[in-house]
């Protein structure tokens, strides 16, 4: 059984934490990635590249296990209500 969709209350709170935390990492990104691109033109070398793409898949990874248990507990907690409301 699908859980139950998430408060309606929830939901601009949600998205504006969304956005804040979009904006700040594009900002970040795009500072790492400029870093990057004049270590790249300085030395010639693609290594300063490879280690900012590297640093980003390892970020991106991080955020992704972080969603993965949010969303897990998320429907664990909708599991249970749901489970305590069937057995009222």
């Amino acid at each position: 059984m699908p859980p139950p969709p998430p408060s309606p209350r929830l939901r601009p709170v949600v998205a504006r934490v969304a956005g804040l935390n979009l904006g700040c990492f594009g900002i970040e990104l795009a500072v790492a990635l400029g870093i990057a691109g004049l270590a790249t033109a300085a030395t010639r070398s693609p290594w300063p590249d490879l280690v900012a793409a590297l640093g980003i898949a390892v970020i991106n990874a991080d955020s992704a296990c972080d969603v993965l248990k949010a969303a897990r507990r998320e429907w664990r907690a909708a599991a249970d209500e749901a489970a305590s409301q069937a057995r009222a």
